[in-house]
C-alpha cells in the first residue's frame, strides 16, 4: 500500500467525502438543519448514500492493499 495510484487515492477520498458529507447539514435555516441521517425527511436515502460512500472507501482500501504478485500461466 506504499504506492497508491492517483485513481486509487481519488476512489478512497471520494468515499470518505461522501461519508463525511452525510453528517453535514444538507438543508438548514438558523438552528434547524437536516442531514443525511435524518430519516424523517429523506427516508433511507441519506443512509443509503452514506453506505455507498463507505463501500467505495473500503473497496478502494482493499484494492490498494492487495498483493501485486503475478499468477503463473
Amino acid at each position: 500500500m506504499d504506492n497508491l495510484k492517483p485513481s486509487q487515492m481519488m476512489h478512497i477520498g471520494g468515499g470518505l467525502v461522501i461519508v463525511i458529507g452525510s453528517f453535514l447539514d444538507w438543508f438548514g435555516a438558523g438552528d434547524f438543519g437536516i442531514n443525511g441521517w435524518d430519516t424523517d425527511q429523506f427516508g433511507l436515502l441519506g443512509i443509503l448514500i452514506a453506505l455507498i460512500g463507505a463501500v467505495l472507501a473500503v473497496g478502494g482500501l482493499l484494492t490498494a492493499s492487495g498483493n501485486d504478485e503475478n499468477m503463473p500461466d
